[in-house]
């Protein structure tokens, strides 16, 4: 079995596994939250530093989904980020999306104020293209990671979520071509309290 289809079974377990775990509380009204992510991602690795693709500016949504029994709160996220950078010889274009499958405890409940933490497993598809000299080189490829995902929302007239969000990615390996795409996130959060 090829690495890509066990990162596959395994975030497929991880899934059910928490919806198994989840599953008593079925009767609950459910409650939940959607709200888009607008913010600055910077790399880890220094090989980004020698092309200049350190930081981007991303875009994602992300939705949370729970019943009122539930002790912690499913979340998805759809995510991703655009950079470009030119040196004096070199042009480079990474295109980075990602899906982000995981849980979200919050703290204080249906509050104004309402702080969260959560973790969980990422996928990201990525293509980077370097045009050097001459010629130029397209890579792409596939990694899985892992993400820990600290913020809070100030929730105004029970549906207006309003607030910041912090993330770190880690445990990503795209391939000898790409470097790795650890990372912290930080954003700003705008969306709607179902």
């Amino acid at each position: 079995m090829n690495s890509v289809k066990a990162r596959y079974i395994s975030l497929a377990l991880a899934a059910t596994f928490l919806a198994a775990w989840a599953a008593p509380a079925v009767a609950a009204p459910p409650s939940g939250n959607i709200n888009l992510l607008i913010g600055n991602r910077k790399m880890v690795d220094s090989g980004w530093k020698t092309n200049g693709t350190v930081e981007a500016y991303t875009l994602g949504v992300d939705f949370d989904f729970a019943k009122d029994d539930w002790p912690v709160a499913l979340n998805v996220g759809l995510l991703g980020f655009r950079d470009s950078a030119s040196r004096v010889t070199m042009d480079t274009n990474l295109d980075v999306k990602e899906v982000a499958v995981g849980a979200r405890m919050y703290f204080g409940g249906r509050d104004f104020v309402r702080p969260y933490a959560g973790a969980g497993l990422e996928i990201m598809d990525v293509s980077m293209n370097v045009d050097q000299g001459p010629g130029s080189t397209e890579s792409s490829d596939r990694t899985t990671g892992y993400y820990l995902n600290l913020g809070a929302v100030l929730n105004f007239f029970g549906v207006l979520n309003v607030g910041l969000d912090a993330r770190w990615i880690g445990g990503t390996n795209p391939g000898k071509d790409i470097s790795s795409l650890d990372s912290y996130q930080a954003s700003f959060v705008l969306g709607i309290s179902l």
